[in-house]
């Protein structure tokens, strides 16, 4: 299990680095070639024992870089947030529930979520959310290979998932299900500016959605800081139907 589980998340990792001087259309193919790849089923998490918000107590009491971008969008230890998501007029609601939400049952090969939340699809369903985020750290191509490979394990493991949000994380709402998860990425808009690298992740998402199930968003993280912190649509994945917040 161990070595199987490993070479698999190794072979996906090392799609993230994209090379301008390689046709995308040929690194696309690979990206969805090796989504298609199952995970090894006896490699997923099935239990899970943190608390819920943010759980990172640092030494000196100050978030740096990512931290300070996961504080702002998790709340307390203990404790559920919702955020908002606007796309113009349009807006989700995003439950984030989880800090460093770990996919694999095993240390070799782990993946992480930074976050992991749910949007409602309607009044039972939620849709699980796996939540990178990112302020320096590689370009956008990097940051939706990386998302992706926790979609696709979230997506192996929807079961397990689901029984944990109904029995623990959302029981005020009536949940029957969390079907569908998907990818979203939150980073400022300067971690966006490189044009090349953000064209090639948009047309890779769009492919994504052509070719599979797994979906993708990227946001903005910029309003996090404002008086109601909200993140803002900047592209990728939109869901044709949503309840009103």
């Amino acid at each position: 299990m161990t070595r199987d589980y490993t070479d698999w998340a190794k072979g996906f990792k090392n799609l993230k680095q994209f090379a301008l001087s390689k046709p995308l259309d040929t690194q696309i193919a690979h990206v969805i070639e090796y989504y298609k790849q199952m995970p090894p089923e006896d490699a997923l998490r099935d239990l899970w024992s943190h608390d819920l918000g943010y759980r990172k107590n640092n030494k000196d009491g100050e978030e740096r870089g990512e931290q300070e971008v996961e504080k702002l969008l998790l709340g307390q230890r203990g404790s559920i947030k919702s955020i908002k998501i606007e796309n113009g007029k349009k807006v989700l609601l995003l439950y984030v529930t989880d800090h460093n939400f770990a996919m694999a049952n095993q240390k070799s090969g782990q993946v992480i979520c930074d976050a992991f939340g749910f949007i409602p699809k309607n009044k039972t369903t939620f849709r699980p959310v796996a939540i990178e985020v990112k302020v320096t750290d590689g370009n956008p191509w990097y940051a939706v290979v990386e998302n992706l490979i926790q979609v696709r394990l979230a997506r192996t493991n929807l079961n397990n998932i689901e029984q944990r949000a109904i029995k623990e994380l959302l029981p005020d709402f009536c949940l029957k299900e969390a079907r569908g998860a998907c990818g979203l990425i939150v980073a400022p808009k300067k971690y966006y500016s490189t044009k090349k690298n953000l064209d090639a992740a948009k047309a890779l998402i769009a492919k994504l959605i052509v070719d599979t199930e797994a979906r993708i968003m990227l946001a903005t993280s910029d309003s996090l800081t404002d008086p109601e912190p909200r993140l803002t649509y900047l592209a990728g994945y939109w869901p044709k139907q949503q309840p009103k917040p």
